[in-house]
């Protein structure tokens, strides 16, 4: 990757992202857009229709329960079922948001799911610490919303985040090779933007993370500091290799929390 580089630049929180964390952004619709009855909670993110469709709550993704071999489930998947079923409750009444995308590859229904009570179960899952956020695609209707409700489970070390199996992995080539989508956490050891106007930041020399100036969502809550070289970061994506380096992308915001944002660092995994 060809770079001209004057000198390095480091990226801090801006004041914008430090207010968005300080004042609760809300998960509230101005209106419903369809009512329904439920017959089945498939998991802690899916459930059925009375009329049969699926639908796949949008913004989080709980833990999968393997139904060929229960004992083969993941970490707290049974649990975050229950509480999905606690949170329709007995009327098995609820509200539909649509989002950008309402039909995903698996001709699931897409859609933000409110109880009767109007409370929103996405945010809900994750305060509880029974789901981890996700944004797949344009369908970001509430995210600043879902990520304050799983960085408030993480700080207080609820459900998911109370395991190992859910913490994120350390940044090494080793971690690295599995080419799957994770989390990972390492050492802020550099930024700089190349002649493309792509700026990267580096975890643990490995793990190059490139923000493409046409981002304009990430770079709207971060400004250039020097402050944050030496800090850790966490990044979610599929890492990738590329020209002797790691690379992720980031597309979206909700893919990276930098110093400062976790009250609680977790314990990573070395594995």
């Amino acid at each position: 990757m060809a770079r001209t580089v004057v000198k390095p630049l480091f990226i801090a929180l801006s004041l914008s992202l430090l207010s968005t964390y300080a004042t609760a952004h809300s998960c509230q619709p101005k209106n419903f857009e369809q009512t329904e009855r439920v017959q089945q909670v498939i998991d802690g993110d899916t459930i059925r229709l009375q009329d049969g469709n699926k639908i796949r709550l949008i913004g989080i993704d709980a833990p999968e329960i393997d139904y060929k071999s229960t004992k083969n489930s993941e970490p707290f998947a049974h649990q975050a079922k229950q509480q999905l079923e606690q949170l329709i409750g007995p009327s098995k009444t609820v509200k539909l948001v649509y989002d950008k995308d309402i039909i995903d590859v698996y001709n699931r229904m897409l859609a933000h799911i409110h109880n009767e009570k109007g409370q929103n179960l996405q945010a809900a899952m994750l305060d509880k610490g029974l789901a981890k956020q996700i944004v797949i695609g344009k369908n970001d209707k509430f995210w600043r919303c879902y990520r304050e409700h799983e960085t408030a489970a993480r700080n207080a070390q609820r459900g998911i985040w109370t395991d190992k199996f859910w913490q994120p992995k350390v940044v090494a080539d080793h971690t690295l090779n599995s080419k799957r989508y994770h989390e990972y956490i390492g050492q802020i050891s550099n930024v700089w933007t190349d002649e493309d106007n792509t700026t990267w930041i580096v975890l643990n020399r490995a793990l190059y993370i490139g923000v493409k100036q046409n981002q304009r969502n990430i770079h709207r809550l971060y400004e250039l500091n020097r402050s944050w070289v030496g800090g850790k970061a966490i990044v979610k994506g599929k890492p990738y290799h590329h020209k002797g380096r790691w690379r992720i992308n980031l597309t979206h915001p909700y893919q990276i929390m930098m110093p400062g944002e976790l009250a609680i660092l977790p314990k990573p995994q070395e594995k």
